[in-house]
């Protein structure tokens, strides 16, 4: 998780499921936030002011080590998600010529990203499902953004084809586990839930609605998701806004002496 400590800086921190202890995770003086799990959790890949603009490193969740710089690429890039098999993290990378797109990083020391899905609209929040074989994503290519869904084969965009999961805005698909659940967002902050059926095609149910979501607003432009949805798909948890308390009234009393000689 990204915490802002005292000083207005934004560092990394990893809390224990049972537990609860909170243990700094990052300690750079410059922004580091975005943290992804790899899949065998060993190891997190996050965003990093560190250096310049635009940079992704690497560090085991030991904290052994350093963290070794594995992306610079000049400009603001999100790292949303691993592969299930690890071998690419998929990132949004805002370039000159086509906005946001969707790129894949490979985990090999050297590699540079290939495009996954660039276009003159802004293709962003890429999520594997849990086989690997499909990544939900939003796109404003409608003119405004929504959620689908698209095949993956071995680093590309699949022939399987794409799918609309939203109707009226959507961002931010989370999925189940086992794949059978892909989670969203409407326009109106409503967390929406669809039954997947994967397959050689996806077979999508009808979108149900769970309940009105108070998400906090984002801090600043490299915030992709402000909820998270447990394996099992039975627990979610949602970065939400406070409630501001309702002001406490004030009385102003005139002429106070005059009142305290009366008593």
């Amino acid at each position: 998780m990204d915490i802002v400590d005292a000083l207005g800086n934004i560092d990394i921190w990893t809390m224990g499921s049972d537990s609860g202890n909170l243990m700094r995770f990052t300690f750079d003086p410059a922004l580091e936030a975005l943290p992804v799990w790899s899949p065998d959790a060993g190891t997190i890949a996050f965003f990093s002011l560190k250096g310049g603009p635009g940079n992704l490193y690497l560090k085991p969740v030991s904290g052994t080590g350093s963290a070794e710089l594995r992306l610079a690429l000049g400009n603001r890039v999100q790292p949303t998600e691993w592969s299930p098999d690890g071998r690419f993290v998929i990132l949004t990378a805002l370039r000159k010529e086509t906005s946001w797109d969707l790129l894949l990083l490979p985990n090999e020391v050297g590699s540079a990203p290939v495009p996954f899905l660039e276009s003159k609209f802004d293709e962003r929040e890429g999520q594997f499902s849990p086989s690997g074989g499909w990544v939900a994503y939003t796109s404003n290519e409608t003119g405004r953004t929504e959620v689908y869904v698209t095949s993956f084969s071995g680093g590309s965009v699949g022939s399987s084809g794409k799918w609309q999961v939203s109707s009226a805005g959507g961002s931010q698909p989370r999925r189940r586990r086992d794949g059978k659940e892909i989670f969203y967002l409407t326009s109106d902050n409503k967390l929406m839930v669809r039954e997947v059926g994967l397959g050689k095609s996806l077979v999508l149910g009808p979108p149900v609605e769970l309940f009105q979501t108070r998400p906090r607003e984002f801090v600043s432009a490299l915030d992709v998701y402000t909820y998270d949805v447990s394996p099992d798909g039975r627990r979610i948890l949602v970065n939400s806004a406070l409630e501001s308390a309702a002001p406490s009234p004030i009385s102003v009393v005139m002429d106070w002496a005059a009142e305290l000689e009366k008593r």
